[in-house]
């Protein structure tokens, strides 16, 4: 695994030494899925359960992406999930400035698995990566649902322009880590 010009900013040297050791173990084999969305997210309203929709897989492998939320597992097994979410404060409404993303397993919340993240107006691109693991049988589905307290935070896709890529609003990285 190599590392970008980018990585040091996102993700810091302890979880790149974490998904350097897992690399390390996956095999062409095992199951592994890249996901990601072209699309701006938003809440329909404030704390509310909101799915985070794909709409393009990059590569995948035993594991597959339905109804635009569902990554579906082929295989039984211990899998690390590494979402990226690109969360913007519009502004212009509430006074919230907080998220919560975590995972539902089977249309039910997965226990512990919340995470809190604060997307102030003053700074209102926020990067945020979310990591769990989850076991899973074959047939299993988790999907990645946030909430937010201010419906002026999406989560916003850019395009690409003659600098750069486009920016997902959303990536997902799913990869089996023991059978």
């Amino acid at each position: 695994m190599e590392k970008d010009c980018f990585t040091d900013m996102t993700i810091d040297n302890q979880l790149w030494e974490i998904l350097n050791a897992l690399d390390q173990n996956i095999g062409a084999t095992n199951p592994f899925a890249d996901f990601h969305s072209s699309i701006d997210q938003s809440a329909a309203s404030i704390n509310t359960l909101t799915k985070v929709a794909y709409d393009a897989p990059s590569i995948t492998n035993g594991i597959t992406l339905v109804s635009n939320s569902r990554i579906t597992f082929a295989q039984s097994g211990t899998y690390q999930i590494l979402c990226g979410l690109g969360f913007r404060n519009t502004g212009g409404g509430g006074s919230g400035t907080t998220v919560d993303v975590w995972l539902c397993k089977n249309l039910i919340n997965y226990p512990n698995s919340t995470k809190k993240f604060g997307v102030d107006t003053n700074s209102p691109y926020a990067s945020r990566v979310y990591i769990d693991i989850v076991t899973v049988v074959a047939g299993d589905f988790v999907e990645v649902c946030w909430a937010t307290d201010n419906t002026s935070i999406i989560l916003e896709h850019q395009p690409a322009t003659s600098l750069h890529p486009d920016i997902p609003s959303a990536t997902l990285n799913a990869f089996r880590i023991s059978q």
